[in-house]
């Protein structure tokens, strides 16, 4: 399909447009302006979608549609540009399959394609949400799909909370400050369910209309799933500030600020630098929550793995880990005592991290929740 691109007028002369469809219409075949105009219509976030679940192994470059997602202004370092229907359209055609296969192999690498041409009113909001998430193991990571169903369960719980229209320091001084009078910041089930009662006792305030008794019931399933994910050794207690960290991921907000919050957080001397080991718990906070909310694990080689506490805990670890490595590795820093600041970790990011760790894009409720 690149061949394509050496008509300029159909990417680079894109003020023609209008001509291309003119010619369009006299075809009897649809045209790559055509296909270009009906896929840009059906889907304006796919290429954050087609980012997040393409899989780059081995120090790959590999650019969204032949192009690096650059920050979309100096206001949020943090936020690539996903609002250009034009070329999203554009990459949606460069990467869509030649035949109805909906499985795209790709050395010893298996992804969902996501864009099938068997489905031409394809709907986004129809399939599983998906996200990769690379490790050091001979597989190379985890392919973690997130089913429709259970992101309307956390649209409805965020949103009828008001949880969505919280800023992430907000819901982190409940929690923290139900921790002060306990040792090392460990908290039981007990006090988890008393911050989170004062947590929504606050972000009720914003909505206007009470808990339905089947939002109550769901939201308390919820809880106590995500007590659980946290409670990974099952001790019975977790960390405060992992929690802390974690919620942000289902707070109001832009990333940036997020992310900018958490590293806060964490910097408990305060000297504005997190070493290795506190940029790996930083990432891990992140993808507790994340798998927590999640439907499904398969290995990237294409194996089934099942979604067993074994396999998550693994997967957040090795993930953490890797993650971890890319950062610092890029940085010449790799010494163990070597630290960064969260400048240093935005630079990293926008400037190709974003596809060792596109997941990160997820701490956005408005790219896939509201």
């Amino acid at each position: 399909p690149w061949l394509e691109l050496l008509d300029l007028n159909k990417w680079v002369l894109i003020d023609r447009k209008e001509q291309s469809d003119s010619s369009a219409k006299q075809s009897n075949s649809p045209t790559l302006a055509a296909t270009v105009t009906e896929a840009s219509a059906q889907s304006p976030y796919q290429g954050f979608r087609d980012l997040i679940s393409t899989p780059k192994v081995g120090g790959e470059t590999s650019d969204v549609g032949g192009r690096n997602c650059p920050p979309a202004s100096d206001v949020d370092i943090f936020d690539l540009d996903m609002d250009d229907v034009d070329a999203v359209a554009m990459d949606l055609m460069l990467q869509q399959e030649v035949t109805d296969d909906s499985v795209e192999q790709n050395g010893n690498l298996t992804y969902v394609n996501p864009v099938s041409t068997s489905s031409p009113s394809h709907s986004m909001a129809q399939n599983a949400l998906k996200f990769h998430l690379l490790t050091n193991n001979a597989h190379h990571g985890y392919m973690i799909s997130i089913e429709p169903s259970h992101v309307n369960l956390l649209k409805r719980l965020v949103t009828e909370t008001g949880l969505c229209q919280t800023d992430a320091s907000t819901v982190c001084n409940f929690i923290l400050g139900e921790a002060k009078s306990c040792e090392d910041s460990k908290i039981t089930k007990k006090s988890f369910d008393t911050a989170m009662n004062n947590v929504f006792s606050h972000t009720t305030r914003s909505v206007s209309s009470t808990l339905s008794k089947s939002t109550q019931l769901e939201l308390s399933e919820f809880l106590d799933k995500l007590f659980g994910a946290f409670d990974w050794a099952n001790a019975g207690f977790i960390n405060a500030l992992d929690l802390a960290c974690g919620i942000t991921v289902l707070c109001g907000g832009r990333k940036s600020d997020k992310l900018e919050h958490v590293f806060e957080i964490l910097d408990e001397d305060k000297d504005s630098l997190l070493s290795r080991q506190e940029i790996t718990r930083f990432i891990r906070s992140f993808l507790i929550t994340l798998t927590s909310v999640s439907s499904s694990f398969t290995l990237l080689d294409g194996n089934p793995c099942g979604k067993t506490e074994s396999t998550i805990s693994t997967a957040i670890e090795t993930g953490s880990e890797w993650a971890t490595s890319q950062v610092f590795d890029s940085m010449k820093q790799k010494s163990a005592t070597a630290c960064i600041c969260f400048d240093d970790f935005g630079e990293w990011y926008t400037k190709g991290g974003y596809q060792s760790i596109p997941w990160l894009e997820l701490l956005d409720l408005r790219k896939w929740v509201v």
